[in-house]
């Protein structure tokens, strides 16, 4: 991860270079939702699951859903609601992780933000994570799919050049200053903190002895797309 610091702002890089090595991260789908309504995201995340299955190699592919616990039930009420609304369809080919193997989702404090950027700078700099030539986006608005994939992409590309370590002082000079990962400043980091939750996340869901029964199933991800 390399850095470069204005005051008490560090940027964190995350380099975009040549593949030459087997991927370690596909992203093949992304949307993003500005509704405040939790039941309009909801709706957002099963449209954009239906369209990934069209993808090829992703028809039957099970979906592990990661969502941000920090606030209150919310990643608990997502759960049951996404359940809820694909039905028989799909619920047999969802997984939600946990944290701690009872509380479903993952807290983002500055601790796990340290360890997050650090573990996705590691991918980007040895060439392990692109964009599917066929990204999916647009579940909200299906007649500008092309439209929204490239602007997600835009977006995804701006949020991750954006996500900063910020040293705040303290007041107290016998306290040690604050550390805050944040794009905040810039606008949304919502698809930043996204990829580096999926990414630190998933060495869990392939070691976990409580993911054991997915284990051995082999990867999606076709670095020739």
């Amino acid at each position: 991860m390399r850095s470069s610091t204005h005051g008490n702002m560090e940027l964190i890089y995350f380099p975009f270079p040549i593949f030459s090595r087997p991927l370690t991260i596909q992203i093949v789908g992304c949307d993003s939702s500005e509704a405040r309504v939790p039941h309009l995201q909801h709706d957002v995340l099963v449209a954009h699951m239906k369209k990934l299955r069209t993808l090829p190699g992703l028809s039957n592919a099970i979906f592990v859903i990661i969502p941000e616990s920090n606030l209150a039930f919310e990643a608990i009420y997502t759960e049951e609601a996404v359940h809820r609304a694909v039905g028989s369809t799909m619920g047999h080919s969802l997984v939600f992780m946990t944290e701690d193997d009872n509380r479903t989702g993952v807290k983002t404090n500055n601790f796990m933000k340290m360890a997050m950027a650090r573990a996705l700078a590691f991918e980007f700099e040895h060439g392990q994570v692109r964009f599917h030539a066929h990204m999916i986006s647009g579940a909200a608005s299906p007649d500008n799919e092309g439209v929204e994939s490239d602007r997600m992409r835009t977006m995804f590309v701006n949020q991750l050049k954006h996500y900063m370590r910020i040293v705040k002082p303290s007041s107290d000079p016998l306290r040690e200053p604050t550390v805050v990962y944040s794009g905040k400043m810039f606008g949304a980091d919502d698809l930043a903190i996204a990829i580096q939750i999926l990414n630190i996340m998933r060495k869990r869901f392939h070691t976990s002895e409580y993911y054991s029964n997915y284990n051995g199933m082999k990867s999606v991800v076709n670095p020739h797309t």
